[in-house]
């Protein structure tokens, strides 16, 4: 009787943990449903765009001051350019085809075009060719400098250029005032524009 209630017992105790063990194992772990495995995905997602976003806007501000300071530096040198030769133009005293004489500059119509002789008395001619700024010697031997080498690099833009005479009174400094309307353009960056002006002033007098 005791041996028959003993094996009684033991056969209700495995029964039980067998249903006993498998419910501890899903309870202990437990699965992610759709909805927690959506919102994890779009938070995630979320915080990478931004964070690609800003990236992206630091890099372009980046390269907008990059831009403008190579914008800059190259307007620089090519007044610079321009200022040494027109500061040394010389008077003209017989007649030529490059300025009438009697006159230091040469302005056409619209102001779009610059001539007079510098130091060494070659006639220099400054123009606007394709929204470049170029330089030439019209009666020089050599036919690139004949037909003009321009100032400004392709990717910058002078849409406008204004030269204008300031001052051709007799026995009077004249000077010539400069005006350019430049942009640059890069890809990922918006246009950047930038005016300058100015006025150069020959060291010869009327």
């Amino acid at each position: 009787m005791c041996y028959v209630l003993c094996v009684m017992y033991h056969q209700r105790k495995i029964r039980n943990t067998k249903y006993r063990i498998p419910n501890t194992i899903m309870a202990d772990h437990a699965g992610v449903t759709l909805l927690e495995l959506t919102v994890s995905v779009f938070l995630f997602s979320l915080t990478i765009i931004l964070a690609a976003g800003i990236f992206e806007t630091v890099i372009n501000s980046q390269r907008i001051a990059v831009i403008s300071e190579d914008l800059q530096e190259n307007i620089r040198y090519d007044f610079e350019r321009m200022g040494k030769e027109i500061r040394t133009a010389q008077k003209t005293t017989v007649s030529n085809p490059c300025v009438p004489s009697g006159n230091i500059y040469w302005v056409d119509g619209g102001g779009s075009q610059l001539e007079f002789l510098n130091y060494h008395g070659v006639c220099v001619k400054y123009y606007l060719n394709n929204g470049q700024l170029y330089v030439s010697y019209p009666y020089s031997d050599d036919n690139i400098l004949k037909n003009g080498l321009p100032l400004t690099p392709k990717g910058i833009t002078v849409s406008k250029l204004v030269f204008r005479i300031v001052d051709s009174a007799p026995l009077v400094q004249a000077a010539v005032a400069v005006r350019m309307h430049l942009s640059v353009s890069v890809k990922g960056a918006p246009v950047e524009q930038i005016d300058m002006e100015t006025a150069l002033s020959s060291r010869s007098y009327q």
